[in-house]
């Protein structure tokens, strides 16, 4: 995990590095852009398995009962970043672009050096390698295999089973009845069964499939949930803000009270996911985002988008560090299907965002944007009902059934009664021997 973040902070920070050498170097327009886009795609990648690696590493070192607000404290982060991000572009880019990739090579870097220096190694101990295909078990004693006990090894291996009785050699053992049997014979047994290794190995692959499938299935649809109502909402505001000719600077205030609720408010959606739960944060954000969406379809005037604008800034606000909590949650204990898992769960997030812009474009250009925002809030409000009625809390506390509660009250209430009287005892032996 550690090294997975490094890794994507490399990978991001060299192609940075590479955008800023294109911005310097006399090519040809044609060649620039290729070399610029193919460094975006890098930048692209290393953030991506940068998130992935975070994600997992979070999962393996923070505490459930703490992962709500430790994500939301991250994604309010994000948040204020996405804020200062622009207003420090805009500072340093003045007529020319390589002062904005000279910025993020050298914050890239600095990332770099303090995951390097600060990020303290997981404390999840890696995965078991599966089984290699000269790896062979064999088994030396008959009464082993109904207890459950078997030896492994690559050239053969003998044991003294002294509590049953039983001496073995190379080939052959008795046991304590007299009988023998050929440990050839069982080893070509477990060979059979062994094979080359291949049938282990695509054991091992379908549980950690059906290990990645189950969680995924169950958490995916949450994730995509989010991210499609918040591309979506990245989109509309800005286009509903020109569909009503607001001025540039209108559209930028209007953009920026949405991205101002959502980070002054981003504390609540941890605190509130583990206190109560993950549904306790997501489904409300959902609901509110979708109201917010129905306000702006409505709206006519720089008022009313601002209020729709702050209402979506709200509920996102909600809803912060839930993606990676319910994520993190559902992600299997092993190491290698943990990353597995989690990759999949960005793509299926990541798909969401891809969508939710995509369908504000078509319903805008077939029936206009009010249907577009109308589309939006019935998609996010029927994802706020999946989410509330189909998927499970993933905070699970443990819960005390009655009969046990009754019973250790009682067993309280008998220590602390014994306790006093020992104490009574105590008293009335002292004062004997005083007298």
């Amino acid at each position: 995990d550690r090294c997975g973040m490094i890794m994507g902070a490399i990978l991001a920070c060299t192609a940075y590095f590479a955008c800023l050498l294109v911005t310097m170097l006399p090519v040809m327009q044609d060649v620039s852009m290729t070399l610029l886009a193919c460094a975006c795609f890098g930048t692209g990648v290393g953030k991506s398995a940068f998130e992935v690696a975070r994600n997992s590493y979070m999962a393996s070192n923070v505490p459930k009962a703490l992962r709500g607000r430790a994500n939301g404290l991250i994604g309010g982060c994000a948040r204020i970043a996405s804020m200062l991000g622009p207003a420090l572009g805009g500072i340093v880019v003045h007529n020319e672009y390589s002062g904005a990739f000279m910025a993020q090579t050298l914050i890239g870097a600095a990332t770099v050096g303090l995951l390097v220096v600060g990020l303290p190694h997981s404390r999840s101990m890696p995965s078991p390698p599966p089984h290699k295909p000269h790896e062979v078990a064999s088994v030396t004693d008959t009464s082993g295999l109904a207890n459950g006990d078997l030896i492994a090894s690559g050239s053969g291996a003998t044991s003294n089973r002294s509590a049953h009785g039983s001496t073995t050699s190379d080939n052959y053992s008795t046991t304590s009845d007299g009988s023998t049997y050929s440990q050839q014979h069982n080893k070509a047994e477990v060979v059979a069964s062994a094979g080359d290794g291949s049938r282990s190995d695509h054991r091992w692959r379908h549980c950690a499939g059906s290990s990645i499938l189950v969680p995924l299935l169950a958490a995916g649809p949450t994730g995509f949930s989010f991210g499609f109502v918040r591309g979506a909402r990245g989109l509309l505001i800005p286009l509903k803000a020109d569909a009503i000719d607001l001025s540039a600077s209108a559209v930028g205030y209007v953009t920026a009270a949405s991205f101002a609720c959502d980070s002054l408010l981003f504390p609540l959606g941890g605190c509130i996911s583990d206190r109560y739960g993950r549904k306790a944060a997501g489904v409300p954000s959902l609901m509110i985002m979708a109201a917010g969406c129905v306000l702006l379809a409505f709206a006519s005037g720089v008022w009313s988008v601002s209020l729709a604008s702050a209402l979506l800034g709200v509920g996102n606000a909600l809803s912060s560090g839930i993606v990676q909590t319910v994520g993190q949650d559902a992600a299997p204990s092993d190491l290698r299907a943990r990353s597995q898992f989690l990759g999949l769960y960005k793509v299926a997030t990541d798909c969401g965002t891809f969508l939710g812009p995509l369908v504000v474009g078509l319903v805008s250009n077939a029936a206009g944007l009010d249907a577009a925002a109308e589309v939006i809030a019935a998609a996010t409000g029927a994802c706020a009902l999946w989410y509330a009625i189909v998927s499970k809390e993933s905070l699970r506390r443990p819960t005390i059934s009655k009969h046990r509660r009754d019973a250790d009250e009682s067993s309280a209430a008998g220590l602390i009664a014994g306790g006093r009287a020992r104490d009574d005892s105590e008293c009335e032996g002292a004062g004997r021997q005083r007298m």
